[in-house]
């Protein structure tokens, strides 16, 4: 008797430990005709205990023969909820999955965007910085050389033309300082 004392309590917590979880169940009238049926078998379970400790036998039968109708229909109720249950939570599978899908797409757009974004930067700097920087050291080497005679085209970014502009006015006022020297040069005798 000690042992069906402690299932029947048993039994009773993992009800209750049911009710509290479910209590957010959008299938609340499903959910209360499984607690009815429950209820109403724990107390026939109950009564069943009493009439066992009473030495009641044909109390006991009679109980007996309705607690097996309402495991019944406990059955085919708690079947029914996690039927739906089961439903509900390949829904939300599902949806779970179709927004892991759209955050990869939006990811991988995010990404593409980025990489745009970037390889435009790259070839901006290529042709806007880099390339007319490259060709101020040329003119440099080449003046360095001594042919002041290389035109220096002034194009670019802001500084970068005002960079050239300057080269191509120190190219010119070099030329005309160099042009004279040149010229006495070719007077003086050997």
């Amino acid at each position: 008797l000690e042992a069906v004392e402690a299932e029947l309590n048993e039994m009773v917590a993992s009800h209750q430990s049911f009710v509290e979880a479910t209590q957010g169940t959008p299938h609340l009238e499903l959910r209360d005709t499984l607690n009815t049926h429950t209820e109403n078998l724990l107390d026939i379970m109950r009564q069943q205990l009493a009439a066992i400790q009473a030495g009641d036998r044909s109390r006991y039968r009679q109980l007996t023969l309705a607690a097996v109708e309402q495991s019944q229909a406990l059955t085919e109720n708690a079947r029914h909820f996690y039927a739906v249950a089961d439903q509900q939570g390949t829904e939300l599978l599902e949806q779970a999955d179709r927004q892991a899908r759209q955050f990869g797409w939006l990811l991988t757009g995010g990404l593409l965007l980025a990489t745009v974004v970037l390889a435009s930067m790259a070839w901006l700097g290529q042709r806007y910085i880099l390339q007319p920087l490259s060709q101020v050291i040329g003119h440099f080497r080449t003046m360095g050389n001594g042919d002041l005679t290389l035109p220096v085209e002034a194009r670019g970014l802001r500084e970068i033309q005002q960079l050239l502009s300057e080269l191509a006015s120190m190219q010119a006022s070099r030329a005309q300082t160099v042009r004279p020297l040149g010229d006495t040069s070719q007077h003086l005798p050997d």
